[in-house]
């Protein structure tokens, strides 16, 4: 950031929606692009093809204009998202089965690190197809490393010392991914995948550049995801309450049938669970106010009258950090700092949860104050709005329901008590907050779930609506 630059930091709801009606004023594509160039180790060429035009002064055309020409599309609620789910959800119901011990014995995981490796094997091998180079799991590993260096690398002190390790896994999976463009292994791969490097090729970007720039995207196909998952699951187990609500209205989604051999068929409807699970989605969206971490970031690009209150000048910085909104009293009321698993219901009546403990205050039901739809902030919003919010919610719910519907789990330690996890090693550029502690459970069957489980999905055009944009 050039010396002088000025940081405006907006945390009225009021005044984000104010910052998003100036889309070409207060612009994010030139902040976007020079951050993904920084983290991706571009070439000068790289740079220069992707920030021609960076802003569309000189019209719709350019690399940085056609991203989300290509991205959005691939991610939209339909056929685009259809072939994804019929790869990634058989496979996520597979990692699952896999947890169930056939000699009887319950399982032992670290479930951060277990939910880790299956969904990045899952998406991945969607996206990439049989040529995946995450098959190999020294690639995996890279990949994680490189997440875990990322401010170290976009700080650009001495990278090669400060993040060795991040610097050393960004440059095994670069090589891997131009290995895997070279070996035309891309043609069996997904349009999302497919049309990213075909839009980047048609630019001018070497093959090498964007090798770099897909380790950077996987930033944002991975990481966010797997983490709510983890926290998905840490919640609803670690508070009773919830546990019971949302595996209470999995039954009406999921029908029951016998196979040829006799045994039992468990097939969940994740189109109607959209539809007819809102406690379990109101949770989703609890988890995302706790833990999501995002600042929405605009460049402005001319001086711009903010609602005429305030004057931004040219050249300087907005932030817009969602954690301010989603902890802010006045939006939420006096239960602001409780994970509270019903609050995002209508009419909003709910038990009071205490976070990541499994208690409750009492027996009462209490009152909590239902915020704006513009308060939740956890996929950012306006022109921004994250693409991918649709693909990542599926795939959490997915995952949730089928292992709560199936699985009991038990913290080992000495007491066996549900510890309290904290998140203060987050590094400063993620999305959504990283465990501190790996979280080691003892994985049981549930009495009742005997039998293959499955998913069904009638109608891709379905979606979980939980940002303001959406409803």
């Amino acid at each position: 950031m050039p010396e002088g630059t000025k940081l405006y930091v907006v945390n009225s709801t009021e005044f984000i929606a104010a910052v998003q009606r100036h889309p070409k004023a207060l612009a994010f594509p030139p902040v976007g692009v020079k951050f993904a160039m920084s983290l991706a180790g571009s070439s000068d060429e790289g740079k220069r093809i992707a920030t021609h035009n960076i802003n569309g002064e000189d019209g719709d055309y350019g690399l940085s204009m056609d991203f989300n020409k290509v991205v959005y599309p691939s991610l939209s609620p339909g056929k685009p998202l259809e072939a994804m789910y019929e790869s990634i959800i058989p496979q996520i119901a597979a990692s699952l089965e896999k947890l169930r011990a056939h000699d009887g014995r319950k399982m032992r995981v670290e479930l951060d690190r277990w939910v880790r490796h299956e969904l990045t094997v899952a998406i991945t091998d969607y996206v990439y197809g049989r040529g995946n180079p995450f098959k190999e799991r020294v690639n995996e590993e890279a990949f994680w490393d490189f997440e875990a260096d990322l401010f170290r690398i976009l700080m650009n002190l001495a990278p090669s010392i400060s993040a060795r390790k991040g610097m050393q896994g960004r440059k095994l999976l670069t090589d891997a991914f131009v290995r895997y463009f070279q070996s035309g292994a891309l043609a069996h791969s997904s349009v999302f995948a497919r049309a990213r490097y075909m839009s980047a090729e048609e630019h001018g970007v070497s093959v090498i550049d964007i090798a770099r720039f897909e380790v950077v995207n996987l930033i944002g196909t991975l990481t966010s995801t797997i983490r709510t998952v983890t926290w998905m699951l840490y919640h609803l187990y670690s508070a009773p309450a919830a546990l019971i609500d949302c595996r209470a209205e999995v039954p009406k989604v999921t029908s029951t049938s016998q196979t040829a051999d006799g045994s039992l068929l468990h097939s969940i409807d994740i189109t109607a669970l959209k539809h007819q699970a809102p406690i379990l989605g109101s949770t989703f969206q609890e988890v995302l106010r706790h833990h999501a971490l995002g600042t929405s970031v605009r460049q402005v690009m001319q001086d711009t009258m903010l609602e005429n209150r305030y004057l931004l000048k040219k050249d300087n910085i907005v932030l817009m950090p969602s954690v301010s909104v989603h902890t802010d009293p006045n939006l939420w009321g006096p239960t602001v700092d409780e994970f509270h698993h019903r609050r995002f219901l209508k009419p909003a009546k709910a038990t009071v949860v205490k976070r990541g403990l499994g208690t409750e205050k009492g027996a009462q039901q209490q009152q909590h104050k239902s915020p704006p739809a513009s308060a939740f902030r956890a996929f950012g919003g306006g022109t921004t709005l994250c693409p991918g919010r649709h693909f990542a919610t599926t795939v959490t719910m997915a995952v949730t329901t089928m292992f709560i519907m199936r699985y009991d789990l038990q913290p080992i330690g000495k007491r066996e008590v549900w510890p309290r996890i904290t998140a203060h090693k987050t590094h400063a550029v993620a999305a959504v907050e990283q465990m501190d502690q790996m979280l080691e459970v003892e994985v049981s069957p549930r009495e009742g779930s005997e039998g293959n489980w499955k998913f069904a999905m009638e109608g891709s055009e379905a979606m979980f609506k939980t940002v303001a944009e959406d409803l």
